[in-house]
């Protein structure tokens, strides 16, 4: 699951709408008998350049997890960060796999079901 829309709230991601928009989407879900499998996430997407603040996306992780954990999901799924095309490029496969493996120990670390990060679209799409 990606992006839903519940009531009156914006659309949004799933770990990112509001609390009570969560609670409404999680009641609907269960009502209906369904699972999810899977979180489609904003970690590491497009939107964010692999140089911008690693505190970004521990905040994505720290509001995912525990909302996968309620919903008994554990496959985060996470993108790949923008594409560099400069020459500063060149520094991003070091950044990328210290961002990667802090991610993946966020994700272990989570104290009730474990969220395991699920493939990168593109593993050497680090953003050069």
């Amino acid at each position: 699951m990606r992006n839903c829309q519940v009531d009156d709230f914006p659309n949004g991601n799933l770990h990112e709408i509001p609390e009570p928009a969560f609670e409404r989407a999680v009641a609907v879900i269960e009502e209906q008998g369904m699972k999810v499998c899977g979180f489609g996430s904003i970690i590491a997407n497009w939107a964010h350049k692999i140089e911008d603040d690693f505190s970004i996306t521990e905040g994505e992780i720290a509001r995912a997890i525990p909302r996968m954990q309620r919903l008994g999901t554990g496959i985060l799924r996470i993108m790949s960060y923008a594409i560099r095309k400069d020459a500063e490029a060149a520094t991003c496969p070091t950044r990328w796999r210290r961002n990667v493996s802090a991610v993946s120990a966020k994700s272990r670390n989570a104290s009730t079901t474990p969220a395991s990060p699920w493939s990168m679209r593109t593993r050497m799409n680090y953003g050069a």
